[in-house]
């Protein structure tokens, strides 16, 4: 081709030798050449061949093109500044955000990152304040909520000893009931056989009282008549009687007889009212029954009559 053909003239006046070296440098500058499309395809090789023989021309060749680019570059950078000088100016008028662009400074880029790493330890105090902050509002919130429950436990325990106390209140009560029932129990329990008793001391006193008084005495009667075996019966029915009473007694039976006393409705009953004008009203004026206690309980209520105002 028209390329290869100048390529070789000019080898040709320069006429000066190669070595090995230009050759492999030949055949790099002759595929860099083939690639920027400056030689036709199936050339390479050749000038390749034809690059020993022409250092200088070769030479004079790349440096021309290393000028050419260099020239290019720094008018594209100038380009490309300029370009983002009107950017930056533009997004100032705008009011938006400048991008920091690429390749500036060291300046800047140094203070860029003294600004993230004083930002870093501020976030990282900031960290740690809202850290403190919130173990302080855990500690907060779980010290209310053991005071909560130390409350609630106290009013169950203030609820389990009111509630401990009047069981064993109640307990107390029941054992001092039944103790009670227990005692009761042991002292009426004759009360029964008593009033049976009572029955037989009431008929002994009436055959005592059967005994008219001038016939109770034995001075005058002779030895084995009537009279003394009446004196002698009755003797021993008072006997009798007497030892039947200190019998009761013994186990708590008492004969009450309220002649004379004031009418007392737990203690007497009234059969009859009587009018006697020396007397108060409400008089005990006669005995039909006597009265017995057991331990001082009423078994029996004396049967009486009272007087009352004529």
């Amino acid at each position: 081709s028209n390329a290869l053909a100048r390529a070789v003239a000019r080898t040709a006046r320069s006429g000066g030798g190669a070595s090995s070296g230009s050759a492999s440098r030949g055949a790099a500058a002759a595929t860099h050449a083939g690639r920027a499309g400056r030689l036709p395809a199936g050339s390479t090789a050749q000038y390749a061949l034809l690059r020993p023989a022409a250092p200088f021309a070769a030479r004079s060749f790349w440096g021309t093109s290393s000028a050419a680019g260099a020239a290019g570059d720094a008018e594209g950078a100038k380009a490309q500044a300029e370009k983002r000088k009107q950017t930056k100016e533009q997004e100032e008028q705008d009011g938006t955000e400048v991008p920091v662009a690429e390749g500036e400074g060291s300046q800047e880029a140094g203070g860029a990152d003294g600004a993230g790493a004083e930002d870093a330890e501020g976030t990282e105090g900031a960290e740690g304040d809202r850290t403190a902050e919130g173990a302080e509002d855990e500690a907060d919130e779980a010290l209310v909520a053991a005071k909560a429950e130390v409350e609630a436990l106290s009013a169950q325990l203030a609820d389990t000893k009111d509630r401990m106390l009047r069981v064993a209140a109640e307990a107390e009560n029941v054992r001092q009931r039944s103790q009670r029932q227990l005692d009761d129990g042991k002292k009426y329990a004759i009360q029964g056989f008593a009033k049976e008793l009572m029955e037989v001391a009431d008929n002994l006193q009436l055959a005592l009282d059967a005994v008219p008084e001038e016939h109770r005495a034995a001075e005058g009667a002779e030895p084995g008549s009537a009279a003394a075996l009446l004196v002698s019966l009755h003797e021993g029915v008072r006997m009798v009687d007497g030892q039947l009473l200190r019998a009761l007694g013994k186990h708590g039976v008492e004969k009450v007889n309220p002649m004379g006393d004031a009418f007392d409705p737990n203690e007497h009953e009234a059969l009859f009212e009587m009018p006697d004008a020396d007397k108060e009203a409400g008089t005990v004026a006669h005995v039909q029954k006597p009265g017995y206690k057991l331990h001082g309980r009423v078994v029996r209520p004396a049967q009486v009559g009272v007087t009352r105002k004529p």
